[in-house]
């Protein structure tokens, strides 16, 4: 029976119903299990006590328990170090069988499984996690778990228990579990929120998912890649605007003069893919062909088409089957946007990087901005804070937000008047609550993908698009914005653009369609307008989790191959080549980096393989240009402590602009961050060390003035200190 002290104790996590019946929410790992065996009720002894023998000391004799704000009770550990910051837990593998136990509290029978959950941060990842229910003694048949697959922010995990207990039939012990860490040493893992829970109602739904589900998308995965590899029998070539009509052209593979053959155009939602609904067929137009049958033409008046059909929509012709009314797909979709003559091209003469900086605000004084050097910048544009939702269910509407492009407003006006080139990355913070969230958007990802699969939404997207458009086009009163990238990080869409678990043709088709709407509308604004896709560093990644995150390589070929079918747009790259390690800035040393075609990562180190990859024939535009790259974040890590990695950051930032002087594609490099930030799981990325009363924007690093000196006389100085490091054998590299 529990004594009075106990029910105390655990009586904050318990929550009774207006039925009156108890159901536990929460388990908090080491409190109730104090109940049990007195030898998990020891006082908790502090790390820097603790003798280092102990870490490898048996089960029964260690005795030793660390607990973290009641929520984590961990007993013993192994060739790991493991310290405690501020209810965070921070790992770091010292050899190849690194491994720790928990303590479990006993859990009452449920409907639904038990699930241990956290919260984990760990930018290398960590393959080959295992886990075993029970004591020590008999920690035998080990079960294999999913991998903490890299997170450069802070990503759920689960364990669900009570199927871990069914696999493992060599113990029915349910009072601790041991989790593995993979088989290698100096892995970095931070774990923080860990507690013992019922299934959720979301992961419940997502076991329960039926397979007919799971064919539904194969299927459509398969009609997407057949629908790109196909010979259509005819090719839409031109979009044109004159000055009372929209102009289509094309040609015919054979002459099928005594075919009916329609125009129509597909909606923001639609998967082109797919056969047309009937609201696309219902408005369509007839194609006039020439007198050989193997071209052409078809006007579409401006009352009938709507000025809009610039602005993201596409176009493809039909055939209909007589005497039926049934339509079959004839050619792929076409967009309105696709002439390149006039898109402006980055200048290819004199090859100059522009230097800039991520997450710029108006925090940071003019002089400031000057004094570093800056010509390109990039801000995050939270695209939710720009439109609203009124009403609800069929009523509801979308509305743009005044206030929220004002706030915009002012950091565009500001950042334009310090002539900076701005970048705008259209985030979508992921929200179940947000109008223009993906439905299918699972709450592991920080960021979301647009909901463009229901048309209202769809539109509201395309609204917010035309406005930023609008507002920040050439000689805009409010500022301009040259570049802008098509969300975060999509090949590591999972966390930084979720979707829900897609097949990456589903993804691509979803986030292209994307792309090209903003493509659309910003350029007809602003000439000089490009966007650019947002990839990580991970370029030919083999350690993909199925249908949660993408090879770079893979997603820009399939881009490649879209332009190809649906008409060519002046797309670019935001690439992340961080250093192979977050923790580390001796990018020089990565050692995974090859040049070949086919390397798993691309850094600063083999940045030129990014460019020799965009200059192959296939790859060039339809003008036959290499598409620009920004490296548009990236940083090197360096605590305000730690002497020698402030000297290892310099010099990083040193040897980055070296590199990146001899490649003709990269047309700016903004690096991340200016300040450091408290939340980026113990990374100090920053230029200026963390913010404080005393230094709001942080004490100077020595890579502030590092970075001040790059692209000026006073970089060769820099050069000759640091190019030892990287290249000691030729003192003149």
């Amino acid at each position: 029976m529990l004594s009075s002290t106990m029910i105390d104790l655990i009586r904050p996590y318990w929550h009774v119903t207006a039925d009156g019946r108890t159901r536990m929410l929460t388990y908090v790992l080491s409190l109730l299990f104090c109940c049990g065996a007195n030898a998990w009720c020891q006082t908790p002894t502090p790390i820097s006590d603790r003798p280092d023998e102990t870490r490898h000391a048996s089960w029964e004799r260690s005795g030793v328990t660390k607990t973290m704000d009641a929520n984590l009770s961990i007993r013993t550990w192994h060739d790991l170090d493991l310290t405690f910051q501020d209810g965070v837990a921070v790992i770091q593998t010292t050899g190849n069988d690194p491994y720790f136990w928990l303590s479990l509290p006993s859990r009452p029978e449920l409907q639904t499984d038990w699930m241990l959950g956290l919260e984990y941060f760990c930018p290398d990842g960590i393959a080959s996690v295992q886990a075993h229910l029970g004591l020590p003694a008999r920690a035998v048949g080990m079960i294999d778990l999913e991998p903490f697959a890299k997170a450069e922010g802070w990503m759920p995990y689960a364990v669900n228990l009570d199927q871990l207990q069914r696999e493992n039939t060599n113990s029915t012990d349910t009072s601790a579990i041991r989790i593995d860490l993979g088989t290698r040493a100096d892995r970095h893992i931070r774990i923080r929120r860990l507690q013992t829970r019922p299934m959720s109602n979301r992961e419940l739904a997502i076991r329960r998912k039926s397979d007919r589900q799971k064919k539904a998308q194969q299927a459509l995965a398969a009609s997407i890649r057949r629908y790109h590899q196909r010979s259509w029998p005819a090719h839409i070539d031109r979009i044109s605007a004159e000055p009372d009509a929209i102009r289509v052209e094309g040609s015919f593979a054979m002459d099928i003069a005594d075919q009916r053959i329609f125009l129509i155009r597909r909606n923001l939602h639609s998967v082109t893919a797919l056969p047309a609904s009937q609201n696309e067929l219902a408005n369509r137009w007839i194609v006039q062909k020439s007198e050989d049958g193997l071209s052409f033409t078809c006007r579409i008046p401006n009352e009938i088409a709507d000025r809009a059909a610039q602005w993201g929509d596409r176009f493809q012709l039909v055939r209909q089957h007589e005497p039926t009314e049934s339509f079959t797909l004839m050619s792929a979709a076409h967009w309105f946007a696709t002439d390149l003559s006039e898109a402006s091209a980055p200048a290819q003469q004199e090859h100059q990087v522009r230097k800039g900086l991520t997450c710029l605000t108006t925090r940071f004084p003019m002089t400031m901005l000057d004094e570093l050097g800056l010509q390109h910048g990039s801000i995050n544009i939270n695209m939710n804070s720009l439109v609203r939702r009124v009403g609800n269910g069929d009523d509801a509407s979308y509305r743009l937000d005044e206030a929220g492009f004002r706030r915009l407003d002012a950091t565009v006006s500001y950042l334009s008047k310090a002539k900076i080139q701005l970048a705008g990355i259209l985030l979508i913070p992921n929200s179940p609550t947000a109008p223009l969230v993906h439905p299918d958007a699972d709450p592991a990802g920080t960021y979301a993908m647009p909901n463009l699969i229901d048309e209202a939404n769809a539109q509201a997207y395309r609204a917010v698009v035309i406005e930023l458009g609008k507002r920040y086009g050439s000689n805009s009163d409010a500022g301009t914005i040259d570049h802008w990238i098509i969300h975060n990080e999509v090949d590591y869409g999972w966390q930084w653009t979720n979707m829900g678990p897609q097949p990456m043709d589903i993804f691509m088709d979803h986030y292209v369609r994307s792309m090209r709407i903003v493509d659309s509308a910003v350029r007809d604004f602003n000439i000089n307008a490009r966007v650019f896709i947002s990839l990580t560093h991970r370029w030919n990644a083999q350690d993909c989790q199925e249908n949660k995150t993408y090879a770079p390589k893979a997603m820009l070929q399939w881009l490649q191959k879209h332009g190809q079918t649906e008409g060519d747009f002046p797309w670019g790259v935001a690439y992340h080549p961080y250093p192979q390690s977050l923790w580390e800035s001796d990018t020089w040393n990565d050692d995974l980096p090859t040049d070949s075609f086919d390397t798993p990562l691309i850094t600063i180190k083999n940045l030129s393989v990014l460019d020799r990859f965009l200059s192959q024939p296939e790859c060039l535009d339809s003008s036959g240009r290499v598409r620009p790259v920004i490296c548009s974040e990236q940083g090197f890590h360096a605590p305000e402590s730690d002497d020698a990695s402030l000297q290892g950051q310099s010099a990083a930032l040193v040897y980055t602009w070296k590199q990146l002087s001899k490649l003709r594609s990269i047309i700016a490099f903004d690096y991340h961050r200016p300040i450091d930030h408290p939340n980026e799981g113990g990374l100090r990325l920053g230029l200026r060390g963390l913010g404080s009363k005393r230094h709001p924007l942080g004490p100077e690093k020595p890579a502030w003035s590092t970075y001040q000196a790059l692209g000026t006389p006073a970089e060769l100085q820099l050069r000759q200190t640091f190019q030892h490091l990287w290249q000691p054998s030729s003192p003149d590299h």
